[in-house]
């Protein structure tokens, strides 16, 4: 575990609301391929999915190996493009993005993804290879396994994985100056970061007085489900109690994807959390219960991500570091939170909370009313 800050003095500051607004809106302002056959097996969702079986090591069912790129697996190199779900586990071929398929390993004990190698190279550690109907050319790990490449399920063996290793700035950089950021604004590109992450963590909000779905649940399920069909991540966290009136924001947002297609094995649910900070201080002890590092923090609302996710995250539950990034996402590009848990995460320093914390920034002024900040927990662990 980091070193924990103990010599920030935490500012907290009334909201003033005319001032707050005024200042608001001045704020706004793919190579030819081996000929070896691999036979189709059936996916944990019983759809057909690709299989490797793998031959003599180096091969593909002991067919050529094809063409392989001498980049650097996982790496974008010239000429080389790399699937952000390539070698990650699935249990369906709808989750692998670049024209993918969910195929077993040699074992048939484990699925990941493969990506589409029809029109450009594999990267290096991969071989492209056509299935068993001659149509679908794929890459496949050369040794039959993601975990020889350092990767299992998404995840390198005794490494960090891309998500949590990408560059990102620091809060100094992003929220410089005097002036509240504008959260509708421009943010910096997800960059390295648009990669797989290990779960989705899905920020509860109200359902409506009669207990349908709300507007914004039905969105952030929507953006949920849109990113793990883009391949970021197959599993799922939602969080919010029951806050605003009787209906578990958790629950009515787990119904939600599952009545789009989400298998409730892949939906972990935090039923405690009242506020943002609880949110995001029970969803990472869920992801240490099952030894994630990395996720994608969603919301239809940039405002509650800036405004409140952020300093709740890095000020006040201090157990990750949480940047609000530009993800590509179908045809255009979607505001995140990428969070990425100690110790993998570089740890906030006090210069960075004490430049959000900055009386006209309006970033944390409800430090004063959380129950999930290190050293003043207030909430069940």
């Amino acid at each position: 575990m980091q070193p924990r800050r103990t010599d920030r003095a935490t500012l907290r500051w009334p909201l003033w609301g005319p001032l707050s607004a005024l200042l608001l809106a001045a704020g706004s302002l793919l190579h030819g391929c081996g000929d070896g056959a691999a036979p189709l097996v059936s996916a944990p969702d019983g759809g057909d999915a690709g299989s490797f079986t793998g031959g003599d090591a180096g091969t593909v069912d002991g067919g050529d190996a094809g063409t392989v790129d001498g980049g650097d697996a996982g790496a974008s190199d010239a000429g080389v493009f790399t699937s952000p779900t390539l070698c990650a586990p699935c249990t369906a071929s709808s989750e692998c993005a670049s024209g993918g398929l969910c195929v077993g390993n040699t074992g048939h004990t484990a699925w990941f993804c493969t990506q589409d190698c029809a029109h450009a190279p594999c990267p290096d550690g991969y071989a492209c290879a056509s299935d068993q109907t001659g149509t679908e050319h794929q890459c496949y790990p050369l040794s039959g396994a993601c975990a020889d490449l350092g990767i299992d399920g998404g995840v390198p063996d005794g490494g960090v994985e891309q998500a949590a290793s990408c560059a990102v700035p620091l809060m100094t950089d992003q929220y410089a100056g005097a002036f509240p950021p504008n959260p509708y604004g421009s943010v910096q590109a997800a960059g390295g970061c648009a990669v797989p992450h290990d779960a989705i963590v899905v920020l509860g909000c109200p359902s409506n007085t009669d207990g349908t779905p709300s507007t914004c649940q039905t969105r952030r399920a929507d953006l949920a489900v849109a990113l793990s069909k883009s391949g970021y991540a197959a599993q799922f966290i939602v969080s919010g109690a029951a806050v605003h009136n009787q209906y578990v924001e958790a629950d009515a947002l787990a119904a939600l994807l599952i009545a789009r297609g989400i298998d409730a094995g892949h939906i972990w649910r935090d039923l405690r959390a009242q506020h943002t900070d609880e949110n995001l201080y029970y969803s990472d002890r869920i992801m240490e219960a099952h030894g994630w590092s990395t996720a994608l923090v969603v919301s239809e609302d940039a405002g509650q991500l800036i405004d409140t996710a952020v300093c709740d995250s890095n000020c006040c539950v201090d157990l990750g570091r949480l940047t609000v990034l530009e993800f590509p996402l179908g045809d255009g590009a979607q505001k995140l939170g990428h969070y990425v848990r100690y110790p993998w995460a570089a740890q906030v320093s006090v210069r960075e909370c004490n430049q959000i914390e900055r009386t006209l920034k309006f970033m944390c002024t409800k430090l004063s009313s959380r129950h999930a900040c290190l050293g003043n927990l207030q909430i069940p662990p």
